[in-house]
C-alpha cells in the first residue's frame, strides 16, 4: 500500500511539474527600430489586463510607450500581455493597430549604437546605419504627421509551424514558447513575425 501512495504522490509531482513548465500561450514583444531615436505611442490595444507581462514598456492608461531599441537587443524588447479573448494558443485573425511617432528627450539611457550580430552579440561596426536605444524619457513630443492606423493580417502566422510547436517540447525535453512581436520602424511600418523560444523545464 506505502508503494502505491509514493508511486501516486511521485506521478502528481511529475505532473505538477509538467503543467507548471509548458507554456500555455504566446508572448507580445514590440520593438521601434529607429534610426531619429523615435518612440512609439500604441493607442487602444485589446490586450489582457495582467500586470505580471509588462517589461520595458511604459503604461499611460490606454497608452502604451514603446522605446527605441538597436536591432539585436533581445533583453530589451518591451513585453507585453496577449491580446483581450485570445489568451490561449491562438492569435486573432487580424490586428488593428492605432499608433503614433514622438520625439524623444530628457532621456535616462540614450544611446547610439551599430545593430548587433545574432551570432556573437556584438557591434556590426560596417553597418552603414546607427540605431537608438533610450529609456526613462521625461518628455515625449507627440508627432501630428505621424499618425498611422494599419491592419495586421495574421491568419498565416496562426497556422505556421513556429505557432504549433508552442507547448511542445525540443529534443533535450524543454518546452518550446512563441513570441509575436511587433516591429516598428521610422518610415511608418510596422511588421509581425513570429519567433520559437525554449524554456527551462524546471523553472
Amino acid at each position: 500500500m506505502t508503494h502505491k501512495i509514493r508511486r501516486v504522490f511521485l506521478i502528481l509531482i511529475v505532473s505538477l511539474f509538467a503543467a507548471c513548465s509548458k507554456p500555455t500561450t504566446y508572448v507580445v514583444k514590440a520593438s521601434v527600430t529607429s534610426e531619429r531615436g523615435y518612440g512609439v505611442v500604441l493607442y487602444n490595444l485589446p490586450i489582457t489586463e495582467n500586470d505580471k507581462y509588462y517589461s520595458s514598456a511604459d503604461i499611460q492608461g490606454d497608452e502604451i510607450r514603446i522605446n527605441p531599441m538597436v536591432p539585436g537587443e533581445y533583453d530589451t524588447y518591451s513585453v507585453l500581455p496577449p491580446f483581450k479573448n485570445f489568451e490561449g494558443a491562438q492569435l486573432p485573425n487580424e490586428l488593428i493597430l492605432k499608433y503614433q511617432y514622438a520625439i524623444l528627450s530628457e532621456c535616462g539611457i540614450s544611446d547610439r549604437s551599430f545593430p548587433l550580430d545574432p551570432a556573437s552579440n556584438r557591434p556590426i561596426p560596417d553597418s552603414t546605419t546607427q540605431f537608438y536605444t533610450k529609456y526613462k524619457c521625461q518628455h515625449w513630443k507627440l508627432l501630428d504627421d505621424r499618425i498611422y492606423t494599419k491592419t495586421i493580417d495574421l491568419r498565416e502566422l496562426n497556422a505556421s509551424d513556429k505557432m504549433a510547436a508552442l507547448g511542445t517540447k525540443n529534443r533535450s525535453g524543454n518546452p518550446i514558447g512563441v513570441e509575436l512581436i511587433l516591429e516598428f520602424f521610422d518610415d511608418g511600418d510596422v511588421r509581425a513575425r513570429l519567433e520559437n523560444v525554449t524554456h527551462n523545464r524546471w523553472k
